[in-house]
């Protein structure tokens, strides 16, 4: 029997309130009750100790060497018969009887969720669990077994998985108690709801939720990106997997893969990078230093330490005759030459020649800068371009194309406000740099 440690004064301000108004422990007789503010009796002086409200508003309630469980308002949530008893949840009570001295877990309608057990816990907003006999399992609150107790460790993955350990080997239960994968690894990485990672050794391969084997355990390690792919490392070298398609995306090894979308992707060969779809058609070879995308259309690509403008199929649409091209908004980009800037279109056409010394862009307009002048450019959607002179300020009006339906999504995660990350093909490391020069930070 283990008696409730409550030492109360009448001074001493429970942490429970109805309609916002705390409620006061009163002693009558050598019993203890409840009374609001007001002085109006809540809980008849009645049980020889009351504990503090839980953040559930109930409270545990002791009268000869039995317990039970009111709430706030003085009803009776579980009756006083019991040897000693703990509050899990609102809904979830263990408690102990004279006859078995063992725990279990009933609801409020006395009904068993969980018998015979050494230690439990609540296991996300559904589940119990649980120890028995030293080792690990899980109920839920329904009382049906998820996980039988012959595990060592349980740990919750994303609020949808089981992974259960037991010596040294890993395995994954669904939340309906499902085995979907089979506890015979060492590690496990569940990447999508049907592919998964694995590893018996010291190396990975990967799975189907079905079970079927989609790669061998020989990669040495492994790398999640944003565009729905993993790329995979055999050495020094790398193969990109389709989360999607559940393939390769080429059978060719290279020094690295950058997806730049979910359709696109960037090869890096030999100090330099080309470009391939999804399913591994070469679109551009490996004869730039970069090729990032600018709009949905066109890619900027670095070439002979130049910036140009070109199509999915390789077409020059802007000369590689640029220090650097960065995109702005809404399809314009600033272009740099001999230290001058200009500006393209979405189009990839040169608007503004790179002649001006200072860009300073403010929303929806450029404050351009030229032998101590200054010349305002605004982006309208107006379908015409016209040129008004004041005085010695000019005012150019750039035509903005209509948005259509395009091909592909534009994702810019290496883009910052002001910089953005860029990979040396060379050394296959990142460097950052100035999204308006193009210089190295």
């Amino acid at each position: 029997m283990k008696f409730i440690g409550i030492y109360i004064t009448i001074y001493f301000t429970f942490l429970a309130s109805i309609g916002g108004q705390s409620l006061l422990p009163i002693k009558l007789q050598g019993k203890w009750g409840l009374m609001d503010a007001s002085g109006k009796t809540i809980v008849p002086p009645q049980y020889d100790a009351i504990d503090e409200f839980s953040k559930d508003g109930l409270a545990i309630v002791q009268s000869a060497n039995r317990t039970g469980i009111i709430n706030q308002r003085g009803q009776v949530v579980l009756p006083v018969k019991y040897e000693d008893l703990r509050i899990f949840s609102k809904d979830l009570f263990a408690i102990t009887d004279q006859q078995n001295d063992k725990w279990q877990i009933i609801d409020k309608t006395g009904r068993v969720v969980l018998k015979d057990y050494q230690n439990a816990e609540i296991f996300g907003s559904d589940y119990i669990l649980f120890e028995r006999n030293f080792k690990k399992g899980v109920v839920h609150l329904s009382g049906s077994e998820v996980v039988p107790p012959i595990y060592e460790k349980i740990i919750m993955v994303d609020d949808k998985y089981f992974k259960v350990l037991v010596h040294g080997k890993q395995g994954i239960f669904d939340l309906t108690g499902q085995l979907l994968v089979p506890v015979r690894y060492k590690e496990i990485k569940i990447i999508t709801k049907d592919f998964y990672l694995h590893k018996t050794k010291y190396k990975w391969g990967g799975s189907h939720a079905d079970g079927r084997r989609l790669f061998p355990e020989e990669y040495s390690k492994f790398e999640l990106t944003k565009a729905g792919f993993i790329k995979l490392y055999k050495m020094d070298a790398c193969q990109l997997f389709s989360l999607k398609r559940k393939v390769f995306v080429s059978k060719s090894i290279h020094a690295d893969y950058i997806p730049i979308n979910d359709d696109l992707v960037v090869y890096r060969k030999y100090s330099k990078v080309g470009l391939m779809d999804e399913t591994g058609k070469r679109l551009l070879p490996p004869e730039y230093q970069e090729i990032l995308l600018l709009t949905n259309e066109l890619l900027r690509a670095k070439k002979e330490g130049k910036w140009g403008v070109i199509q999915l199929n390789g077409a020059t649409i802007a000369p590689f005759v640029f220090q650097y091209i960065s995109p702005i908004q809404n399809g314009i980009s600033l272009a740099r030459s001999e230290g001058k800037f200009g500006l393209i279109s979405e189009e990839g056409k040169i608007v503004v020649n790179a002649v001006y010394d200072n860009f300073e862009i403010e929303g929806d307009r450029i404050k351009a800068y030229r032998n101590g002048e200054m010349t305002l450019i605004e982006f309208t959607d107006s379908e015409t371009v016209s040129t008004t002179e004041v005085g010695k300020h000019l005012t150019i009006k750039i035509k903005r194309r209509k948005k259509t339906n395009l091909k592909v999504k534009i994702k810019e995660d290496y883009r910052l406000a002001k910089h953005e990350w860029f990979l040396d093909a060379k050394s296959g490391k990142w460097g950052l740099r100035n999204l308006k020069s193009g210089l190295i930070t």
